[in-house]
């Protein structure tokens, strides 16, 4: 095997782990989103329920 063909297989191999890997960075980055979405959701629904049940408040005179 020439040195030019060694370092083409070991530029293609470090490729394909960088491949791989950033396909789990990607997939952990989605989970954190959805689940930053999720919390988000409950917090504003929380919310809105509290504004919903707190009393009417009256202009000062």
């Amino acid at each position: 095997m020439t040195c030019a063909l060694r370092i083409a297989a070991a530029t293609l191999l470090a490729g394909s782990f960088l491949a791989l890997s950033a396909c789990n960075t990607i997939q952990g980055i989605g989970r954190d989103v959805t689940r930053t979405g999720e919390v988000l959701e409950d917090l504003t629904t929380d919310a809105s329920d509290v504004i919903e049940t707190a009393p009417e408040v009256q202009p000062a005179p």
